[in-house]
């Protein structure tokens, strides 16, 4: 296995939050090395973590994606029985507040991915 695939084998398996000494054994490279490559590549390990955590969200239905798709379902449903509904029945108070609730459930969702770079100036890594 060449360096840059090693290294990149030890992104992964940083990534994937393995240990140090666990990953020595794997690649045969020293912990020295590994510490120096994971200051060298703390972007690129971050950047996977964050994708791995995106993926696994997402297979198990609970990534931001699909929550604020069934959210935005959960809504419209809301708002048409809303809509049906003669105000003067005392339970339509109920339904009123659950689309406040779905509103502010979307609302919380509003996060946005943060994708981190590394800046150079100067030449010099930031």
């Amino acid at each position: 296995m060449s360096t840059v695939d090693t290294q990149e084998k030890f992104i992964e398996l940083r990534a994937n939050n393995e240990s140090y000494a666990s990953i020595a054994i794997k690649l045969d490279v020293s912990k020295t090395t590994l510490i120096k490559w994971a200051k060298d590549y703390e972007y690129e390990i971050h950047n996977q973590r964050s994708l791995n955590m995106d993926a696994l969200q997402e297979q198990y239905k609970v990534g931001k994606q699909h929550r604020i798709k069934m959210l935005g379902e959960r809504l419209q449903k809301l708002q048409t029985e809303a809509e049906n509904r003669d105000l003067s029945e005392v339970p339509t108070y109920k339904l009123f507040e659950l689309i406040d609730r779905t509103v502010q459930a979307l609302e919380r969702e509003e996060t946005p991915f943060v994708y981190t770079e590394v800046k150079t100036v100067c030449g010099c890594n930031l």
